[in-house]
This record gives C-alpha cells, structure tokens and sequence, in this order.
C-alpha cells in the first residue's frame, strides 16, 4: 500500500528516491552533489529538484540502495 501511494507523490519510484535521499544525507549543502541543496536557493531546495532534469549518474545505478534491490515489493514498484 506505502509503495502504491508513495508513486502518488510523483517524487519517483521508492528505490529512486532512497538514492536521492541518502545522497543528500551524505553530501549535505554540497550544491554539486545534494539533489536537494539549499545553496540553489530555498524553492529549489524544497520543490525545484522535482521538476529538474534527472541525469545519468553513477548514483542511480542505487549502489546505495543494495538492501532495497533485495526488497520485491520496492523493484516492482520502481519497475512500474
């Protein structure tokens, strides 16, 4: 049911967001590496980094996110 209705927040699948999320963590106020970092300014940091450009990167290859590949229900919903 939480993977059904977090896809409703249109903030990308669960194991995407995870990667995002544990990146900011690791590289807080990094205006490089934070997706969510304050330093592109406060409507970026709380709505802007939803509607910019996902690139390619070695972090959504989720490398970070090795317990959540092993999670069925999180790969079915990140697959569709």
């Amino acid at each position: 049911i939480f993977a059904i209705g977090g896809a409703f927040s249109l903030q990308n699948s669960a194991l995407h967001w995870s990667s995002d999320h544990r990146v900011h963590h690791k590289q807080v106020d990094n205006k490089d590496k934070d997706p969510y970092s304050a330093k592109r300014g406060f409507w970026y940091s709380h709505i802007g980094w939803m509607l910019r450009d996902y690139n390619k990167s070695k972090e959504n290859e989720y490398t970070n996110c090795r317990d959540l590949k092993r999670d069925k229900i999180v790969m079915w919903q990140h697959k569709y």
